[in-house]
């Protein structure tokens, strides 16, 4: 984990699927979401240059239940599925958080940059909480070569 300052996020335009469920079912929820994002990408033709993310709204640690939507980057309309949304990531400062390793830990990297940014009394949205930007495909890379970017949006 490597805390790497506060820096710009770009705009961005997307397509989600948005969820709530627990954390026990995170992360083949989420598997599935991305699949079936991939699939509408190879469906309608769009590039695949631009890494997926994930909009985490709510992460209730007391409930164990988070609320999120798995996005794609898009720059044009396309028909979407009923329950899926479309939307824009607003151009933002945030605090960047670099992760390399399993999906599994993405946790501890959360709980550094939360960590960090109490300590330099950085202040933080509540919501949206932070974004996921995914650099690899799970699919191609070995589980402890993924590398995940973590952005705490500023207040």
């Amino acid at each position: 984990v490597f805390i790497e300052g506060m820096l710009p996020l770009e705009e961005q335009h997307y397509i989600g699927i948005p969820r709530t469920c627990g954390f026990g079912e995170l992360g083949e929820v989420m598997k599935q979401d991305y699949e079936a994002l991939y699939h509408f990408m190879q469906e309608n033709n769009i590039s695949t240059q631009r890494v997926p993310f994930t909009i985490y709204n709510t992460f209730d640690m007391f409930n164990r239940i988070s609320n999120y939507i798995a996005c794609i980057p898009v720059d044009e309309e396309y028909e979407i599925k009923e329950k899926w949304v479309r939307g824009t990531l607003q151009s933002q400062k945030a605090l960047k958080t670099m992760h390399k390793g399993s999906y599994m830990h993405l946790g501890n990297a959360w709980m550094t940059a939360m960590n960090f940014a109490r300590l330099k009394k950085i202040k933080v949205q509540k919501s949206p909480m932070g974004y996921e930007f995914y650099l690899n495909d799970p699919q191609v890379t070995p589980a402890e070569e993924l590398i995940t970017e973590i952005y705490l949006p500023l207040k």
